[in-house]
């Protein structure tokens, strides 16, 4: 049987999507309706009967506007239980009628972070109020439960765990609009690391698992604003896109956008296998592929220059899950459309859209830290031997440098020509990373010659020199700090080989 009641259902909306029927659907079930200013008018406009809200309170609204809500009869309403008789015969006497249901959203987030003249301050009190007396009382902050809700009420199915689910996402929101707020008052603040640290978040899509098929996952985004970048990808074909694609796609995004030439990378399992930067778009991606071939196969591509044809055939010429470029030209697509499991992802904010922040979960805890920095920073670099390191391997330093910093700790790479042929990464040890990437330098067949080495951290100890040297390492780039730093630099210039302390480590945990 539909729910009647002579309680009345209270309207304070800033999105109209969905009111009127909504408000329809509230009548036929018997309620009252009392609603502000403007939600009053939208309803008064369609034909639907409503009280202004200032002929339940008797005051009409202040200091322009800012209060018209904040009312001991709206809230006694609200937060009374009818079943309690006590309750009702206190109600009874202040001449006040229970309101079983509460329609609120709120106004925009102002985008000037100064900006607070908009600020909703009756609204989430009213919210929150419902949330509490959930039992009693439906809280509703989203017009996507319109239809639900009149369902149930038409149907007196309201059950108390979909009152109890209404509740939640009504904290949720509140706690969400602060959150909104506070983040947009401190921009431009001095505070890097505040005290206080809120991120409200709003669910993009379910995903199809997470890390393993046992897992569930989702995709979230920030709340209040479009999404963009990896939040808003747009696929052009292939199959749904992973937790782990995405994940891929990420490490492979931040890895090219700190370069300004043509580079492309291939990343597997987070770690790039393939990394090359050069002025011929498709010799710049073959080189990428090159590096490791065994290791690219199934990987995620992402180019920081835009695809044509003859790139995208050689693209399509070996398996991999996903291809991210900034555009896609028709005759590129064309060739891709052959591919219909290959994910195919234009991503024009690929050059602009840079991650300040990184947020990681512990168990019980969160960690947050900036973004390292894209760009090496020359101005520090020491050459530390005795031997010199020619004038033309500096850019495959400068190259080495971008791409370990993106390689699992401790992680060395071996660069030629800018070109990543060999990596070692997430090993417990920097002679295991050095003897890791020479196995795999080898494994591929590339010559062991006028090599560069850079490594994310320093050396503790001198016995990967030779190592190195027998692998054709020429230049070798590490941070510097070691108590032995003084051993590496002896052994370095016993073979040869020349050494530049950066002074900046590059972990990635």
């Amino acid at each position: 049987m539909p729910e009647k009641t002579t309680a009345q259902a209270l309207i304070s909306v800033s999105d109209k999507t969905g009111l009127v029927g909504f408000c329809r659907a509230l009548r036929a079930c018997g309620y009252a309706i009392i609603a502000t200013s403007g939600s009053e008018k939208t309803l008064r406009q369609a034909g639907i009967a409503c009280r202004h809200v200032v002929e339940l309170t008797g005051r009409d609204e202040i200091l322009g506007g800012k209060l018209k809500t904040l009312h001991l009869q709206l809230y006694a309403g609200v937060l009374c239980d009818p079943t309690d008789p006590g309750q009702r015969e206190e109600l009874a006497q202040l001449g006040i009628d229970r309101i079983a249901l509460v329609a609120i959203n709120f106004y925009p987030v102002p985008r000037n972070p100064q900006g607070t003249e908009h600020i909703d301050i009756g609204g989430p009190a009213l919210l929150r109020a419902a949330a509490k007396n959930h039992r009693h009382v439906i809280p509703i902050c989203d017009p996507h439960d319109y239809d639900t809700v009149s369902a149930h009420l038409r149907a007196g199915t309201l059950s108390a765990d979909y009152r109890a689910t209404l509740a939640t996402k009504a904290l949720c929101t509140t706690s969400h609009y602060d959150a909104q707020l506070s983040t947009a008052l401190a921009e431009g603040k001095t505070t890097a690391l505040p005290p206080l640290l809120s991120l409200p978040l709003k669910k993009q899509r379910d995903l199809r698992y997470g890390e393993n098929p046992h897992q569930q996952a989702a995709l979230y985004v920030a709340a209040g604003g479009e999404p963009f970048a990896c939040g808003a990808l747009q696929q052009l074909q292939g199959a749904e896109l992973s937790y782990n694609n995405l994940l891929d796609i990420d490490a492979g995004v931040q890895l090219v956008q700190q370069f300004t030439q043509n580079t492309a990378t291939i990343i597997k399992h987070g770690n790039p296998c393939g990394v090359a930067s050069g002025d011929d778009p498709s010799q710049t991606f073959v080189a990428a592929r090159e590096g490791d071939r065994r290791a690219a196969f199934g990987g995620v591509v992402v180019l920081n220059y835009a695809v044509e044809r003859e790139v995208a055939e050689d693209i399509a010429a070996f398996f991999c899950e996903c291809v991210v470029a900034p555009r896609f030209s028709a005759s590129a697509l064309q060739v891709l459309a052959k591919k219909k499991n290959l994910r195919v992802i234009p991503a024009a904010w690929l050059a602009s859209v840079r991650q300040s922040g990184e947020l990681r979960s512990l168990t019980g805890a969160w960690l947050w830290q900036e973004t390292a920095p894209d760009d090496a920073n020359r101005a520090g670099w020491r050459l530390v031997t005795a031997t010199k390191v020619a004038r033309e391997i500096y850019p495959d330093l400068h190259f080495a440098q971008r791409v370990v910093k993106r390689v699992k700790s401790n992680a060395v790479v071996l660069v030629k020509d800018r070109q990543l042929l060999a990596a070692g990464g997430g090993q417990a040890s920097r002679i295991d990373a050095v003897q890791l990437a020479i196995k795999k330098l080898r494994a591929a067949g590339h010559p062991a010659q006028d090599l560069v080495l850079a490594s994310d951290g320093f050396f503790p100890f001198a016995d990967w020199v030779a190592e190195a040297k027998g692998c054709g390492v020429v230049a070798v780039l590490q941070p510097g700090g070691s108590k032995r730093d003084r051993e590496s630099i002896a052994a370095c210039d016993e073979h040869g080989i020349g050494m530049v302390f950066s002074g900046v480590r590059g972990f990635s945990h």
